[in-house]
């Protein structure tokens, strides 16, 4: 006899646990890893960056009052006090903008030119950088400058005057004003070499303690440069500007003349440039001890959850397995949080956190570094930690390639759109709207309390307004065109404003006016006229009562900008806004070195899984892994293949197509082109300039193609590695046509 009542439903067995065995998710990197990476960054600003730049400001504080007072005659107090100020007011304020904005992303733009009006001008981070980097650097430059004048009786403070007590002395309104333009040169030239990016070493190497020629040149250099707006600020501005009402106020009492003589100013210039060339050398030397602490190989923890932690760059939660995207390479695989629970899916109910970075941060680095001396490393410590990795669970495992190929992705459409903005992501479904208890047919069946109406009627449709005339009824003759257009918007207007037709008049002229809009946006708009100031600099020099040698250069500065200005190649500002291929190909892989490391952990990972990996957690993602680089290396040689110079129109590569006749034909013409341009050329005296100009367009596309090569490197030597190791173990994956050519070359080639 049953136990149940015929009709019922029968009662199944749960085939499941209760209790889930799963490991608990990893969680993000500001719980785990970002923690313990600060703690040994802060140890090491507390222990090393810091002593080390206050034992610098001290030797140059014990050179500089030796030379001003005398070896014998130096005081402790005097040293203490100069060190100090030096350290708090020039060095502390730049450290700790550099801490403040360290990046791994490179700033890139395709000239010099357009590089600074994005620093500077564009509102956004990099302009909040550059400024902040701007302040502290005039905070620096104006200590030293205070520390000189409160040390040395030689620089005065007022001038000695009973009416203008308190009129500062024209000595330092000048050594001010140098400090301040020299400040504002060296975060130009910080801007143009990059210098917020993390400081990245070459593999199996450290960075040297010593300063560069560059560091050593580039201060003395500046402060030079520093001199002629000086003079031209001090002399020729400020006295316009002093004429000008209600501007001159607080002016009034800077007086230059008679106090600033010519002896006096050709004994202050000197000190000027001596002093901008200091404060320039410790911030140099402030920056290579930075760069040499900074650059050294993090060791927090052996532990691979922490370290994987500190690599996630996902804001998206994990993807249940049903709505995986397989046909991209890049897309994140999905896997149970337990390969023993049957039909359970426990990861997807804890998603990962949504305050993770969308962009990879330092700690992505670090992470990634330490990651990669794990996986190429026979220790027994890494052996371990790659064990903890291939656990049987595939949480780790799983974490890592999905954090790993969404880094991958990310790079890879920044190289697709070369360098440009990635494609917003589509916006979410609308969720269905429930249906009332009163609408269900399925009232008190049981079955309704989840159901909705909407669902079990199917897709909803627009209503449509019915006409209710008879039609049989005679047609009426055409009305006049007034008349057709006429009732032709009422109905329009009568429809827009009904409540069926919502959209009436939007809805009936789009098919017309969306082609006309286009027809008009393509139609090209004659340029607004703007304001130039050349012309009028032009028209003032001549009228300017100013020196000679200063009207040269101001002539000089105005030919050169207007010259860049013009874009053309012979100009002599050709330099300044002349793009640049090695700049711009660097906002193709703005974190390549981010993306070599990423590149090296997967793979040294993935060939350590075929004698470690006991469970077989990698092997569902080896497809997925090797259609990924090889999208990217494709990828990488396309852009390579765009930076080739073009084919030499005499080396005869398509020639085997036409006729012998016309071959010959060609050729005689090609040679006699090339005889009357080498001819030109000697006639102008041009030829050794234009082969400037190519030498020059050579070596910045060979720095381009350097740039892509670095991760073209990295992605053959990973496929290599993998090849080497599976060989014809990697017939048991099915692969895409394009892919298993290339995958089988590598294959041959090992």
């Amino acid at each position: 006899m049953s136990s149940t009542r015929p009709g019922a439903t029968p009662i199944r067995a749960i085939t499941t646990p209760l209790r889930s065995t799963a490991a608990p998710p990893i969680p993000p990197p500001s719980a785990l890893y970002i923690p313990l990476a600060k703690n040994v960054l802060q140890r090491r600003l507390a222990r090393r960056i810091f002593p080390f730049t206050f034992a610098i400001c001290l030797g140059v504080s014990v050179l500089w009052l030796a030379w001003m007072d005398g070896v014998g005659k130096m005081k402790v107090g005097r040293v203490i006090g100069a060190t100090l100020g030096l350290w708090v007011g020039s060095v502390v304020p730049v450290v700790l903008v550099r801490k403040a904005y360290l990046t791994v992303t490179h700033t890139t733009a395709p000239s010099p030119f357009l590089l600074l009006q994005k620093s500077f001008l564009a509102p956004g981070p990099l302009r909040a950088r550059t400024l902040h980097a701007l302040q502290a650097h005039v905070l620096g430059a104006l200590a030293v400058l205070a520390v000189h004048a409160a040390l040395d009786p030689a620089i005065p403070i007022f001038i000695r005057s009973r009416k203008h007590p308190y009129t500062p002395h024209p000595t330092l309104v000048l050594l001010a004003t140098t400090q301040l333009l020299f400040a504002a040169l060296y975060v130009v030239r910080a801007t143009l070499r990059d210098a917020w990016v993390w400081p990245f070493a070459a593999s199996g190497s450290r960075r040297s303690p010593l300063p560069t020629p560059a560091a050593l040149l580039a201060p003395p250099l500046l402060a030079l440069l520093a001199l002629p707006p000086t003079l031209v600020l001090l002399f020729v501005v400020l006295p316009i500007v002093k004429r000008v009402p209600g501007v001159s106020i607080p002016l009034r009492h800077t007086l230059l003349r008679p106090h600033l003589t010519a002896a006096l100013l050709f004994r202050t210039l000197p000190r000027a440039w001596a002093l901008g060339a200091q404060t320039g050398w410790v911030w140099e030397a402030s920056g290579v001890v930075w760069a040499w602490v900074v650059s050294e190989p993090l060791q927090t923890t052996p532990a691979s959850r922490t370290l994987i932690s500190g690599i996630s760059v996902a804001v998206t939660p994990m993807p249940v397995p049903s709505a995986s995207t397989p046909g991209s390479a890049f897309a994140t695989p999905a896997r149970a949080s337990s390969i023993f629970l049957s039909g359970a899916h426990t990861s997807a109910s804890t998603p990962l956190p949504s305050e993770n970075p969308t962009e990879p941060t330092i700690y992505t680095h670090l992470a990634y570094a330490e990651l990669l001396l794990l996986a190429s490393t026979d220790s027994p410590a890494a052996t371990k930690a790659r064990n903890e990795v291939f656990d049987v669970e595939g949480a780790v495992w799983g974490r890592f390639v999905r954090e790993a190929l969404i880094l991958l992705g990310r790079e890879y459409q920044v190289l697709k759109t070369r360098g440009g903005a990635l494609p917003s992501p589509p916006p979410p479904p609308p969720p269905p709207t429930p249906a009332s208890a009163s609408g269900s047919f399925f009232r008190g069946s049981g079955t309704g309390a989840g159901t909705s109406a909407s669902a079990i009627a199917g897709p909803t449709s627009s209503p449509i307004t019915l006409h209710k005339q008879n039609i049989f009824a005679p047609r009426k003759a055409p009305a006049s065109p007034v008349a057709r257009v006429s009732s032709l918007s009422a109905s329009v207007f009568a429809s827009n404003d009904s409540p069926e037709g919502s959209g009436g008049v939007e809805s009936f002229l789009a098919p017309a006016v969306k082609p006309a809009a286009a027809a008009v946006k393509s139609i090209p708009l004659p340029a607004a006229p703007r304001w130039e100031w050349r012309p009028l600099m032009r028209a003032l020099m001549p009228i300017v009562p100013v020196p000679g040698w200063v009207k040269g250069a101001v002539g000089r500065v105005v030919e050169m900008v207007a010259g860049g200005s013009e874009g053309g190649s012979g100009g002599k500002g050709h330099g300044w806004k002349k793009e640049r291929k090695g700049r711009e190909v660097r906002g193709w892989v703005p974190r390549a070195e981010v993306v070599i490391e990423c590149i090296g952990v997967l793979t040294h990972l993935t060939t350590a899984s075929l004698a470690e990996d006991r469970f077989g957690v990698v092997q569902r993602d080896i497809p997925r892994i090797l259609e990924a680089l090889v999208a990217f290396l494709v990828a990488i040689e396309d852009a390579q293949a765009q930076l080739r110079p073009p084919p030499c129109a005499k080396s005869g590569s398509g020639g085997g197509e036409l006729p012998v006749d016309e071959r010959a034909l060609i050729g005689v013409l090609e040679t006699v082109e090339d005889a009357v341009g080498v001819a030109r050329e000697k006639d102008d005296g041009k030829a050794g300039g234009k082969g400037h100009v190519d030498a020059e367009e050579e070596a910045d596309l060979a720095e381009a193609r350097a740039v892509l090569g670095e991760v073209g490197d990295a992605l053959t030597d990973g496929l290599s590695r993998i090849t080497r190791t599976f060989g014809d173990k990697l017939r048991a994956f099915r692969f895409a046509p394009r892919t298993a050519a290339r995958l089988g070359a590598f294959v041959e080639f090992a």
